[in-house]
């Protein structure tokens, strides 16, 4: 049984419009909530899912391991990592625009994930979410460039950082959990560590980020020692 947080039913729709099952089941609840929306999170995702699982096996068998050299934007990604995730709202349009988005804390050198996607694909969302007002979904590459660019105002690789470090300054890495999944790559691209304000000698290596847009998430069990 498939413990879910996330799941894109626009991605799922592509799947299903190739002759998947389309009907929804009755799903179990318990009760949770994530900052910015209330939630109630989804035991049976089979159930109310029905397509999910065809669509995962399609999927598969071309997907790549998340943190794989020489990933290419467009190619699906499999995951399983401690995330964190909350509802961003944008910057110039705070509470009209916004995105739930999924991070690794960090790890060392280790190449951090950062998932985006819309909040009412949260499983089991309650609240609607505040409409966007940029012309295309959080969860398309686009879309996603656009948000950071309202949120920020800086290029893209910097946004990230301004992103990340805002990120893990809200939430302690300590809540993360284990979740796994798979999602569309939207960007695999080393960002700096480096304030403006430090000098070369200063400065540190920058951190891998790979970039990408989910199909779904679940928690899974932390993976066994060794």
């Amino acid at each position: 049984m498939r413990e879910l947080v996330y799941v894109s039913e626009a991605k799922l729709s592509q799947f299903e419009s190739q002759g998947l099952d389309k009907h929804l089941a009755r799903a179990s609840e318990v009760a949770g909530k994530v900052p910015g929306v209330e939630l109630r999170v989804n035991l049976s995702g089979r159930a109310a899912h029905p397509g999910l699982d065809r669509a995962v096996r399609k999927i598969g068998t071309s997907a790549r391991w998340y943190t794989d050299d020489e990933l290419v934007p467009g190619q699906w990604v499999q995951f399983e990592a401690r995330l964190n995730y909350r509802v961003v709202h944008g910057g110039s349009h705070a509470g009209q625009s916004a995105a739930l988005l999924f991070w690794e804390p960090p790890n060392g050198d280790e190449p951090r994930l950062l998932l985006h996607g819309s909040p009412e694909h949260l499983v089991g969302a309650r609240t609607p979410p505040p409409a966007e007002t940029i012309g295309l979904p959080i969860s398309h590459s686009g879309g996603m460039a656009d948000f950071l660019d309202e949120l920020t105002g800086k290029s893209f690789s910097q946004a990230l950082h301004f992103l990340l470090g805002d990120l893990d300054r809200r939430t302690p890495p300590e809540l993360a959990g284990w979740m796994a999944g798979y999602a569309r790559l939207t960007a695999d691209l080393a960002v700096t560590n480096t304030p403006a304000h430090f000098t070369r000698e200063e400065r540190t290596p920058p951190t891998r980020v790979v970039l990408a847009s989910p199909l779904y998430v679940e928690y899974t069990s932390a993976p066994e020692p060794g």
